[in-house]
């Protein structure tokens, strides 16, 4: 469980500093990434 949440914390931090570097490249990605946040 506790692996689970790292992959999906450190997923997110990527996430969010590639974003912040990368706004208009990442943006359809992170708005996967939520839609699959979200679902689980």
């Amino acid at each position: 469980m506790s692996f689970d949440h790292n992959a999906i914390a450190i997923s997110i931090f990527a996430g969010l500093l590639y974003g912040m570097a990368n706004p208009l490249i990442l943006t359809p990605v992170w708005g996967a990434l939520r839609r699959v946040i979200s679902d689980t």
